[in-house]
């Protein structure tokens, strides 16, 4: 973006990206790294609610590309308050942990030595907590999202990394 602002023609070549990954989402191609340069790409263009309506169409017509892509759509799902498509592919906290939440909480955090970046990777952490509760609270399911941040914490084994985690949600 900082390069198009200085030169036109790289924002004419990102567009470009943007629309030939377009067409090929749209046409089924079930390629997660295209949508992640498009979701990427529409974030740095300000168009989250083209992902949107896109992984709307991928979950209704291709459910498991849906969930495999969930994840990288969830930013622009929050951004434009789009939360049932959302809560269709989020982990109720009452059935398990999410499975990538969990798989952060152990090998990101209860696994590594201490430094002092510490606080950037809970602060990480606590984002992804922040943006499932925003699903479940979206859908008007708090108890969900109660639960959820509930688990997060606990699924750290240092008592000072929860102590951070319980701060760095409530910052809000």
């Amino acid at each position: 973006m900082e390069l198009g602002k200085a030169y036109p023609p790289a924002l004419v070549a990102l567009e470009s990206l943007q629309a030939v990954t377009l067409r090929s989402l749209q046409s089924g191609s079930n390629n997660r790294r295209e949508f992640h340069d498009f979701a990427s790409i529409n974030e740095r263009l300000g168009r989250s609610e083209l992902t949107s309506s896109v992984f709307r169409e991928i979950a209704e017509h291709q459910a498991e590309f849906a969930k495999e892509c969930f994840l990288l759509a969830l930013p622009s799902l929050i951004r434009t308050q789009d939360f049932a498509p959302a809560r269709r592919f989020a982990t109720s906290p009452k059935e398990r942990l999410d499975s990538h939440l969990a798989w952060f909480a152990k090998w990101l955090l209860n696994e590594r030595r201490p430094s002092f970046h510490d606080d950037v990777l809970i602060g990480l952490y606590a984002r992804r907590v922040r943006e499932l509760s925003s699903v479940f609270e979206g859908v008007g399911e708090h108890e969900e999202a109660e639960l959820l941040q509930s688990k997060a914490i606990e699924e750290l084994a240092n008592p000072s990394d929860r102590q951070e985690l319980r701060r760095q949600l409530f910052l809000r």
